[in-house]
């Protein structure tokens, strides 16, 4: 390789990367913009110190993290109903629910969900997890069925 294509390569893989960061720089500022007024509200570190619980309460099999996580989102979601504090609150109530296998409650929270943020960034995650029970619902009853079939009832 001559230096001229080495150059030439370098080059083209400079502004590449240049452009990369560039797009990602400006999602980055987009999603910031939209959460700068939330990030002012003095609920904004409740919000922080809920999901850390959240994050604890996933690794601690007692659940007390995660009780306490489960209420702190809960109060952020009555409180901040219109804003990304309250999407964010809301998302997490359900999805403690989920990790909790309450999915009646789960789906509850996820349909009021989608009423309340039709645009959400967390819809696509909301529709993995509706599919993850309807599947664990499927084999609940899958297995309820053989037991009353080879049992000849309860």
């Amino acid at each position: 390789m001559t230096l001229r294509k080495i150059t030439h390569i370098f080059t083209i893989a400079f502004l590449a990367s240049t452009l990369l960061f560039s797009v990602s720089a400006c999602k980055g500022l987009m999603k910031d913009n939209n959460m700068r007024s939330e990030i002012n509200d003095p609920d904004y570190p409740t919000l922080l110190v809920a999901k850390k619980e959240y994050k604890k309460g996933k690794a601690d099999e007692s659940g007390r993290e995660t009780s306490s996580a489960l209420i702190k989102f809960r109060g952020l979601t009555q409180a901040h109903s219109d804003d990304l504090i309250g999407e964010e609150s809301l998302f997490y109530v359900g999805r403690i629910y989920y990790d909790m296998r309450d999915y009646h409650d789960a789906r509850i929270t996820f349909m009021r969900f989608r009423e309340n943020y039709p645009e959400s960034e967390f819809l696509p995650t909301i529709d993995l997890l509706d599919e993850e029970m309807k599947k664990d619902l499927g084999a609940y009853k899958t297995w309820v069925g053989s037991r009353q079939t080879s049992s000849g009832g309860y």
